[in-house]
């Protein structure tokens, strides 16, 4: 039986606002994301390999103003539970983190320490 290896990439891009009750002043930020994976299929119902993730901030809502940047590299893994039911994680837990006008590595104003991100699939 040959087992398949499985490579993916994706790109986000999202944008909010944000309103400070105390003043009712208004601010927009911006986020693109770049996802990559590389899996193997170990077993008939199970994938597993590494994730890569590189995220860049934006004060405004159309990716104008850099604010900070992230990369988040960790495990990720697929189990069939039916034929037409899985489910599947992917935990990023090392990662480098970096403000802009900031030498610190790992300022925290933007980006998590830590990310997970569960999820279920059906077939229909």
């Amino acid at each position: 039986m040959v087992r398949p290896l499985f490579a993916a990439f994706g790109v986000r891009y999202a944008t909010g606002t944000t309103r400070e009750p105390a003043t009712g002043a208004r601010g927009h930020d911006s986020e693109l994301q770049l996802h990559g994976a590389l899996s193997y299929a170990f077993a008939p119902h199970f994938i597993a390999g590494v994730g890569l993730r590189f995220l860049r901030a934006y004060g405004g809502g159309g990716l104008d103003r850099f604010s900070g940047d992230a990369v988040f590299v960790g495990p990720t893994f697929s189990y069939e539970l039916a034929p037409t039911l899985g489910g599947g994680r992917h935990l990023a837990g090392a990662g480098r983190r970096r403000t802009l006008g900031d030498p610190r590595c790992l300022k925290l104003d933007q980006f998590e320490r830590h990310q997970a991100m569960v999820g279920l699939n059906a077939q229909f």
